[in-house]
């Protein structure tokens, strides 16, 4: 399952499912990370049921993976990280991913 894939992608983020038990994190051609798909799963699930983002320096967290809206690099970004890796994304890729990954 791809979460997303657009080619109009300011950011060139790209998080495919490659199997069942990890998403693929890449930008552009670059990859950087695979992430367990229960836990990933579970924080799209967390920042959907409460509404997270509309409070400043928000955290939702699964295991060694968390997702945190905050000033990053003076902007106001959602911060993905897992273990010692981390990468930003504006909220509205965020919120796209959340739309688009939610199994019910």
């Amino acid at each position: 399952m791809s979460l997303i894939r657009s080619i109009s992608n300011p950011e060139e983020l790209y998080i495919v499912g490659d199997s069942l038990t990890h998403y693929t994190i890449c930008m552009g051609s670059e990859f950087r990370k695979k992430v367990p798909v229960d836990d990933f799963d579970v924080l799209m699930k967390k920042w959907d049921d409460d509404d997270f983002g509309d409070e400043d320096n928000e955290v939702v967290k699964c295991n060694g993976l968390k997702i945190e809206f905050g000033k990053f690099d003076s902007d106001w970004k959602i911060r993905l990280s897992y273990e010692d890796w981390f990468i930003d994304m504006w909220l509205v890729t965020w919120e796209y991913i959340v739309k688009n990954g939610i199994r019910t």
